[in-house]
């Protein structure tokens, strides 16, 4: 279900790849952020890849393409 989710950081990778990080996936609640990773296909701006909070402050893999295992906070 679609909701309106606080945006907390942007960042323009390399590549090209856009990397956002968003505001708790769990209505309510401000314990678990999700990292994006935004790039264009076929002319459009797609999300191609979810990564999850973990204990530690990084981002695990959730879904997408994976490019990699962890993620450090782009802020």
């Amino acid at each position: 279900m679609k909701q309106k989710r606080h945006l907390y950081g942007l960042k323009a990778i390399h590549d090209g790849t856009i990397q956002a990080v968003l505001g708790s996936i769990d209505a309510g609640s401000a314990v678990r952020f999700e990292l994006i990773r935004i790039r264009e296909l076929d002319g459009e701006l797609k999300i191609v890849s979810s990564y999850l909070t973990r204990f530690d402050g990084t981002f695990g893999f959730n879904g997408g393409e994976d490019v990699g295992e962890t993620l450090q906070d782009p802020g």
